[in-house]
């Protein structure tokens, strides 16, 4: 086998193989959410790059050009918001391409150089390695803890949606591995928040955002040793501060969260219309969490989404909709009671609206 028929031939079918990548690079969702339908044409450039610098180290005999190309290349887009795991993926769509556009006997040779550059993608501290190594079975621990066990995530990925939120969970844990591995928590602090509202888009809150990386820190301690796993721990409670409000109304009803889904669960329990315990507070918090969403937002839509939600669910389950009318009066009147006037009118407007809705 000739070198140089190898690299001719790639040279010959770069530009079907560039287009048969792009293509499949866009059957994920993530670039036009995180990008617009635009990043087409970036990624068609990237991925011509990176195929012509595989060509060049394959040329010349080196492997090391498209090592050192690739990790330069995880370092830039690091800076736009993606992970290593987008860098793997998209080699893997390369690879796909040349596969079905080159004959058979030259795939073993161009597959060692691409194998070659993912492998010096590999971290070399103990925390990243650890993580990594159980990336998979992390993903799936959050979504048995999530769309397994609670009717919140089933609504907001559908019946068949279990899939595509063990992807996100996967791209999640890639992110703390990039974190771990360069000490830096910024990238990880910026995906928590992307994610953060496209899961807001889909009808969850930042509750849910919060309950994931407590969840990611809790199955980090049962599958890792403890060293490794207070390290990433660590790093969530670093990313997930980025979650915080900066709106100032937001940031006084956070500091009086506790109190506020406390009366609102005593009340229920009072009235007997709620189980006592962890239960009827959790469900408490979800109204709070949401009701802080829409102050930030400025509009009501995250509690009103969230009280058509919970309605259509206690009656599928045969059930009235008194509790969440009483959960409002309650939280109304906590509001009314603890938060700072200019809070508390913000506050009080978003659940006036939500609860003109159990109304209409």
């Amino acid at each position: 086998m000739e070198n140089f028929d190898i690299v001719q031939g790639l040279e010959d079918r770069r530009l079907a193989i560039v287009e048969d990548t792009v293509q499949q690079a866009m059957g994920e969702p993530f670039w036009a959410q995180r990008f617009g339908e635009g990043i087409h044409v970036r990624l068609k450039l990237d991925i011509d790059r990176n195929l012509g610098v595989l060509i060049q180290s394959i040329r010349y005999r080196s492997p090391m050009i498209f090592e050192d190309h690739t990790r330069w290349r995880r370092d830039q887009i690091r800076g736009f918001g993606c992970s290593t795991g987008h860098i793997r993926e998209m080699y893997g769509n390369l690879w796909r391409a040349i596969a079905r556009h080159t004959p058979e006997q030259w795939q073993p040779f161009i597959f060692g150089y691409m194998q070659s550059a993912l492998e010096g993608l590999i971290f070399a501290g103990a925390a990243p390695r650890a993580v990594a190594e159980q990336q998979t079975h992390l993903a799936e621990d959050l979504a048995r803890a999530t769309f397994d066990q609670h009717w919140h995530w089933q609504a907001a990925y559908g019946a068949d949606g279990r899939a595509r939120l063990a992807y996100e969970f996967w791209y999640l844990v890639d992110y703390l591995v990039d974190a771990l591995g360069i000490n830096s928590t910024a990238t990880l602090g910026q995906h928590v928040q992307w994610q953060r509202e496209l899961w807001m888009r889909r009808g969850l809150c930042t509750g849910h955002m919060q309950h994931a990386l407590w969840l990611l820190g809790e199955a980090l301690a049962a599958r890792l040793g403890p060293g490794p796993a207070e390290e990433a721990r660590r790093a969530l409670t670093a990313a997930g501060a980025a979650l915080a409000y900066q709106r100032e109304s937001c940031q006084a009803l956070q500091s009086i969260q506790a109190e506020l889904i406390g009366l609102t669960a005593e009340r229920l329990m009072a009235a007997g219309i709620a189980p006592g315990g962890a239960e009827t507070t959790t469900e408490a918090g979800w109204y709070v969490a949401y009701l802080i969403d829409s102050v930030a937002a400025g509009v009501p839509d995250p509690l009103l989404s969230y009280t058509r939600w919970m309605q259509h669910w206690l009656a599928h389950q045969g059930l009235p909709d008194s509790p969440l009318r009483l959960s409002y009066e309650a939280l109304g009147e906590a509001i009314a009671r603890l938060a700072p006037e200019y809070a508390a009118q913000e506050a009080l407007a978003v659940l006036q609206v939500a609860q003109r809705a159990l109304s209409a």
